[in-house]
Parts: structure tokens; C-alpha cells; sequence
């Protein structure tokens, strides 16, 4: 078994590139700075920096989400290899092939710029609803999250036994335009509610709880009346 579970943070932005021909594949380079719990006496190193690669989605990904110093937990596997350098010497080479990467922490989490979001410090150690969103979709798995076809998160049975699609608070925008017309039929057949998709936030009303809440009290969302779920 080669399986390597790593957590540390980018030295520095992702080296990224792509290769030539048809089917260009990108390949992103960084390296992890990942503590050290102990360490001998007199060893005055109090990390280690590994150095990873990731191809195809993982290293658009890369391209798109990481800078130098996020922290970010990584799955991967061992990869060794060798290259002969200017001088006609031999180097060994050793790094971890990305399998999985996803966010530690919330901070200074960017978003990708051709989509025209403005990059937000996030300074209180949670992740913004854009950027828990922006870690799913596309056909990634990743650890902590459940995904659901739009098509069924307009329908009677999503969440059926929580309280149906009246637990629905935020999506992101494009989302909601696209499931509008079948979640606003649903909610108006469930609960005699007229236009339910105007009550609900995206990233142009709310990026935080605090904002969402108030947002969802002015519009009297069902939600707010419900018993927690947890």
C-alpha cells in the first residue's frame, strides 16, 4: 500500500503548467510545510517540506484556490524518480502525487478570479458559504460534504424527513436561478408559499451567518421556525 495523508501549509503559490499537445493536462507543483510534533535533541527543524504534484483537476484546483500559505490536508501517494541535472549528475527525486486536497481552515481562502469574486480575509477561522461551496461540484468528492443533483434538491423528497426543501437557506446564485421555477412549484404545492427562491440567500446577499440570519428574518423564512437539526 503507498498512502500518504499530509497537513501543512503552501511555501508558496503553485507552480502551475500545462502540457503540450491535444490533450493538455496541468500540473501543479507545490511545496507543504508540515510541523513536526517531535523532535530530536539538538535538531533545531521544526517542519519538514515536502514537495507534492497534482495533475488534471487537482492541479486546476490548485491553480484556482491555493496561495502561499494556505493549509491544506492532502491524500496522495509516494512517488519516486531521477533526472540528470546540467552538470551531468544524477538527482533522486521524491514527491507525493495529489489523490485529494481540501482546505484546513477557513482564512484568506481565495476564489477564482475569472469569476469575478472579490478575494474577502476572512479573520475569524470559518470559511465564507462561496467557499464551502466553491469545494464541491464538478464531479470532486471531498471528505465532509454530500452532494445532490439540482434536479432532486427541487423536489418533494430532498430532506424529506428534516422538513423538506423549507430547510433550503442559501445556495450559490447561479444555482438558484437554475432550479428556480421547479423549487418555487415544490415549495408553493408544500407549504402554500409563493416565490420561495426570493427567500432564499446566495453570495450576492449573504456571506456569513450573521448576514444570511437577518436576511432569512426579513423575508420570515420557514426555516427560522423549524426545530434544529442538531
Amino acid at each position: 500500500m503507498n498512502k500518504v495523508i499530509l497537513m501543512g501549509r503552501l511555501t508558496r503559490d503553485p507552480d502551475v503548467r500545462y502540457s503540450s499537445g491535444e490533450n493538455f493536462t496541468a500540473v501543479a507543483r507545490y511545496t507543504l510545510a508540515v510541523d513536526r510534533k517531535f523532535r530530536r535533541e539538538g535538531d533545531s527543524a521544526t517542519a519538514d517540506f515536502i514537495g507534492c504534484v497534482a495533475f488534471g483537476r487537482q492541479a486546476e484546483f490548485a491553480e484556482k484556490y491555493l496561495r502561499q500559505g494556505t493549509k491544506i490536508a492532502i491524500i496522495g501517494r509516494i512517488q519516486t524518480g531521477s533526472y540528470t541535472n546540467r552538470e551531468g549528475r544524477k538527482v533522486y527525486t521524491t514527491d507525493v502525487v495529489v489523490e485529494e486536497q481540501e482546505f484546513a481552515e477557513g482564512k484568506n481562502v481565495e476564489r477564482p478570479r475569472e469569476q469575478g469574486a472579490t478575494p474577502q480575509a476572512n479573520t475569524d477561522g470559518f470559511m465564507t458559504f462561496s467557499e464551502l461551496a466553491s469545494m464541491t461540484g464538478g464531479g470532486v468528492q471531498t471528505p465532509g460534504f454530500m452532494g445532490h443533483g439540482k434536479h432532486f434538491i427541487a423536489s418533494k423528497k430532498f430532506m424529506k424527513a428534516e422538513g423538506g426543501v423549507a430547510r433550503i437557506v442559501w445556495m450559490p446564485k447561479e444555482l438558484k436561478e437554475q432550479v428556480a421555477e421547479k423549487l418555487n412549484e415544490t415549495a408553493k404545492e408544500l407549504y402554500g408559499i409563493d416565490n420561495f427562491t426570493d427567500m432564499i440567500g446566495d453570495e450576492t446577499i449573504a456571506e456569513d451567518p450573521e448576514t444570511l440570519v437577518a436576511f432569512l428574518t426579513e423575508k420570515g423564512h420557514p426555516a427560522l421556525g423549524m426545530d434544529p437539526m442538531m
